[in-house]
């Protein structure tokens, strides 16, 4: 009896080895099947700075795993590459199309912080698109996305970031608010230091004016300018000689010879 009782139990115990044998290796097709080990290769040569084979890699994952749970993961981290590679454009692209394939996703909110400082940079080229986009951030209902907006919109100096910037020397951190009075105080100056519209007349420096003043000043009356062909003599300037009138010469006259005197 004793020996069937020891049977039974290693009996049992190798279908209970089995069995979690079994679950494991379901568990391992299962993860195979969602993409685990292609995400975790990405991400490992992400961390590596191999950027190239990181951003195939996630490509991969993507193209045979179509219904991953990590394809919203996949799609943020590929464009945090493409940011790292000052392709902006490109990443701005890729965080968009994160928002709009998986709006719930936990990467939305880090995606929109991410274009927002994108948008900072891109602004700067003059691309209008990029600047209606942090204009459009500064009324979301996330705070954190608004006061960052305002932030990227007052250091491009723009006026409409002034309103979130007071709320953030309100009510934000330490560091925050000294940051955001400074811009409010940069933005001020600039709308106070605009010049008049129109033609903008340029004077020179007081010293420069002074200087031109004492020279006419200083300066001698100017001079009657005479006709072509005086000759300057003293006071008086006479006619050319051609114009002068010849004044006839006179002869000298004929001594008589002296009668000789008588003695």
């Amino acid at each position: 009896m004793a020996r069937r009782g020891l049977f039974t139990m290693k009996k049992k115990f190798l279908k209970l080895v089995i069995i979690i044998l079994l679950m494991n290796t379901f568990a391992a097709l299962a993860i195979a099947q969602d993409g685990f080990q292609l995400y975790y290769q990405a991400k490992k040569l992400l961390y590596q700075r191999e950027y190239d084979q990181a951003l195939q890699t996630f490509d991969s994952l993507k193209t045979l795993y179509p219904d991953s749970k990590f394809l919203d993961d996949a799609e943020f981290w590929s464009g945090y590459i493409l940011q790292r590679q000052k392709k902006y454009t490109e990443s701005f692209r890729s965080y968009e199309n994160l928002k709009k394939q998986y709006p719930t996703s936990a990467w939305v909110d880090d995606a929109e912080i991410q274009q927002i400082g994108i948008a900072e940079k891109m602004a700067t080229t003059g691309d209008r698109k990029y600047i209606d986009f942090l204009v459009n951030k500064l009324h979301s209902a996330d705070k954190s996305i608004k006061y960052q907006a305002s932030v990227s919109l007052g250091k491009l100096n723009d006026p409409r970031a002034l309103p979130g910037l007071r709320q953030i020397a309100n009510n934000g951190d330490r560091d925050m608010g000294r940051m955001a009075k400074s811009l409010i105080q940069q933005i001020e100056s600039k709308k106070t230091a605009r010049p008049p519209k129109g033609r903008i007349i340029r004077r020179p420096p007081q010293e420069i004016q002074d200087r031109e003043i004492n020279k006419r000043t200083m300066q001698p009356s100017p001079k009657k300018q005479q006709p072509k062909g005086t000759v300057q003599t003293g006071k008086k300037s006479l006619p050319p000689k051609s114009q002068q009138r010849q004044q006839p010469i006179a002869k000298p006259k004929k001594q008589q010879p002296k009668s000789p005197t008588k003695k």
